[in-house]
């Protein structure tokens, strides 16, 4: 009588892959994952029809293109940076909000920080810009100096988190928490910046 073999847990799991559903959601969240390990030059259609236990082919009918599914990848991360404030928060609060919801997004997920900057402008990124400048011409700021402004803010956050996340751990000697300290005095800094600009555009 031929001995039983133990069950294949990586079939077992691409078996089970292959019976749910396929949806533009779950390709989405695919992608994230493969590109938080392996980097954004990392991806493939090839691994993501693996990780999804489908045909490579099968993806090309909810996305026409790989750049298609990295637009929608991008903008399934903006989505996330339309946060909720209460009423009356002062400007500066809620760009604080935004920046560290953003920053905090690209330590989740180094695929946020790949993506933004490879990837082009979607409807949801141009929607979070267009509430920040609203925010600051508000305050006061001109429309070159809010964009300005969103410049100095958005460069810093990106720059800390290509930095902190996407080099290697030996370049990184802070830990986590020193980490995330650096990066709010820095921001603190930054918003006092303007909000000190504020105030002596208010006093002309």
């Amino acid at each position: 009588m031929a001995e039983k073999r133990p069950p294949n847990p990586s079939r077992a799991r691409a078996a089970s892959k292959r019976r749910e559903p396929l949806s533009r959601e779950r390709i989405i969240a695919a992608t994230i994952e493969i590109m938080d390990r392996e980097g954004f030059n990392g991806f493939t259609m090839r691994k993501l029809g693996s990780a999804l236990g489908v045909e490579a082919m099968s993806v090309y009918e909810y996305f026409k293109s790989k750049e298609e599914l990295l637009l929608a990848v991008r903008g399934h991360f903006y989505s996330q940076l339309h946060v909720e404030v209460p009423p009356g928060t002062p400007w500066y609060e809620e760009l604080r909000t935004v920046m560290m919801t953003s920053y905090r997004m690209g330590v989740d997920h180094p695929s946020f920080v790949a993506v933004h900057l490879h990837v082009v402008s979607v409807p949801e990124s141009r929607r979070r810009g267009t509430r920040d400048m609203e925010l600051l011409q508000g305050a006061g700021f001109s429309k070159d100096e809010a964009a300005g402004a969103m410049l100095a803010l958005v460069s810093y956050v990106t720059g800390f988190q290509f930095r902190m996340v996407l080099t290697t751990p030996a370049a990184n000697p802070l830990s986590h928490k020193s980490r995330d300290d650096a990066f709010q005095m820095g921001l603190d800094a930054i918003l006092a910046g303007l909000r000190a600009h504020a105030r002596s555009r208010q006093a002309e």
